[in-house]
């Protein structure tokens, strides 16, 4: 939508319209990356499962899940480093809404500080996908 439009949702809603802008922004570049790497297909609708189908796809080594479902706060595992612990930065969905569903993820950014390493800019992926991963 426009401008005007954006500002208005956000102050309604009680959201930060920068992120928002932001958010968009990264929505129509994933969008246009998709299509120029998988053709024109069958692109309807873009959904959050063939985003995820593709981040995992591409990305295995930034595949992992939460350590407690319903505490994001307790930390993360990578898949492909499974003995290392991180955590989600302060600002995930993740991390705002403890969701059953909301498990596995395709980390975007992984940012390591001493020890410990932080994951930012988590796509949530299914189980599925997590098991295909593993086979």
């Amino acid at each position: 939508g426009c401008r005007p439009c954006h500002v208005l949702y956000s102050s309604n809603n009680n959201l930060n319209n920068r992120v928002l802008e932001d958010i968009d922004r990264t929505v129509c570049l994933v969008e246009e990356l998709l299509r120029q790497a998988l053709g024109e297909l069958h692109w309807t609708v873009m959904n959050s499962e063939a985003i995820g189908r593709c981040l995992i796809k591409n990305f295995p080594e930034k595949a992992g899940e939460l350590l407690i479902t319903k505490n994001p706060y307790a930390g993360v595992r990578l898949f492909s480093d499974p003995m290392k612990r991180g955590l989600i930065s302060g600002n995930s969905t993740f991390k705002q809404k403890a969701i059953e569903s909301l498990k596995y993820f395709v980390a975007l950014s992984i940012t390591s500080i001493n020890e410990c390493f932080y994951v930012n800019q988590l796509h949530p992926v299914t189980k599925e996908m997590i098991s295909d991963l593993k086979a």
